[in-house]
């Protein structure tokens, strides 16, 4: 038995099958296609929305679930999605953003000095923001 699985190439033409039958894309073809719309679009968050449903273990497709559940104020979802990103830089920085929103100031503290020694630029203003927030 011989299997033929066909690469969408364009964009336009994966934005439809997205639509109609998206589990026929890779996850690599959901993200060319969630990169062809504005960061934060609906049509953004529902690409990483449907990924995340068709890719449940793959940890950047939860790390980036879990981004779009915070951007949308659902930390229920974004903790559960945050719990399956993975240990990279980026996962450690969500879960230290994660811990902000939920005004876990220590352990958002711990998170984001951590993700700050891994190299994530962003951490250094995360951090100051609480610090703010949370003047201990």
């Amino acid at each position: 038995m011989e299997y033929v699985v066909r690469a969408y190439t364009d964009v336009e033409e994966a934005r439809r099958i997205w639509r109609t039958a998206p589990g026929k894309l890779s996850l690599n073809e959901f993200y060319r296609v969630a990169e062809s719309y504005p960061a934060g679009s609906d049509e953004y968050n529902e690409v990483f929305e449907t990924m995340v449903r068709l890719y449940p273990d793959d940890a950047t497709a939860n790390l980036n679930a879990s981004n779009v559940a915070m951007s949308r104020g659902d930390l229920v979802s974004a903790r559960k999605y945050v719990a399956k990103s993975g240990n990279t830089a980026e996962a450690v920085y969500a879960r230290g953003v994660l811990a902000g929103l939920e005004k876990d100031y220590a352990q958002a503290r711990r998170l984001l000095a951590q993700a700050q020694d891994m190299g994530v630029k962003e951490a250094a203003g995360a951090l100051e923001q609480i610090n703010r927030i949370d003047k201990k």
